[in-house]
């Protein structure tokens, strides 16, 4: 099965190609530094710009680093600023996944699950569940996922976040802010997970297991309305 392709997402980020602080990773970069062998291979998937590649070259013994995204831009920008091996593609994409299976030491997901959009909020869960299972397909036996991800609570609220910027999409091509810069409405679409959501992802996951699982912020906006969790997770493939 073929990703699906979302053509306003990949031409949001083709063409603006924002850059994220990577400092979300440090519990990433702590751990591997605890735990990697040198030669071990560390895939980013949606990898952006490289600042999250450029901070584990930079941070930990690791030089065995690939950058997965499906914009060409910012696979460009990644291999001149970390000088390392891209791969353009998606997660999402079986024939990739399965050319890769069982091939790498770490695989890193930041801040991409609520990139993933189909047609409609449940086809996006759907998006989101696969993106986990495909990447820990990809880890060797004794691997390790790394996830950093941005949730929101309750439920009701993500899902109804969701409905609006697809409304919105059908207005106006502009972003609309709401709250802090970065609560917008408008593209690119995004769909937020409640911390159960993405734990059900990885339940879901088989030969997986949770070794690590923290809250990195935690605090609430909108007269106490909305929750927001940055979740910091590792997932151990056992077989």
């Amino acid at each position: 099965m073929k990703a699906h392709h979302d053509d306003k997402t990949h031409n949001y980020f083709d063409n603006f190609t924002p850059s994220y602080n990577p400092e979300r990773f440090q519990f990433a970069v702590d751990f591997i530094n605890k735990n990697a062998d040198p030669s071990a291979t560390l895939l980013d998937i949606g990898c952006g710009d490289g600042a999250t590649l450029a901070m584990i070259k930079n941070e930990t013994p690791l030089r065995n680093l690939i950058g997965l995204d499906i914009a060409p831009n910012y696979l460009a920008k990644a291999k001149q600023s970390v000088g390392c091996e891209t791969v353009e593609g998606s997660i999402l994409d079986e024939d990739l996944v399965a050319k890769h299976e069982s091939k790498y030491d770490f695989c890193s997901l930041g801040a991409v699950i609520h990139h993933l959009i189909g047609d409609t909020r449940r086809e996006s869960t759907e998006l989101g569940r696969r993106s986990v299972i495909n990447a820990i397909r990809m880890l060797k036996k004794g691997g390790h996922l790394l996830i950093f991800e941005p949730t929101y609570s309750p439920r009701w609220a993500a899902t109804l976040a969701f409905g609006l910027k697809k409304t919105c999409t059908r207005l106006t091509s502009n972003r609309v802010e709401m709250f802090k810069s970065w609560a917008n409405f408008g593209e690119p679409v995004v769909s937020y997970y409640t911390p159960d959501m993405l734990r059900g992802f990885i339940n879901d996951a088989p030969h997986s297991e949770i070794a690590l699982w923290e809250e990195l912020d935690n605090y609430k906006f909108a007269l106490g309305l909305l929750h927001r969790r940055g979740m910091a997770v590792i997932v151990r493939k056992t077989a």
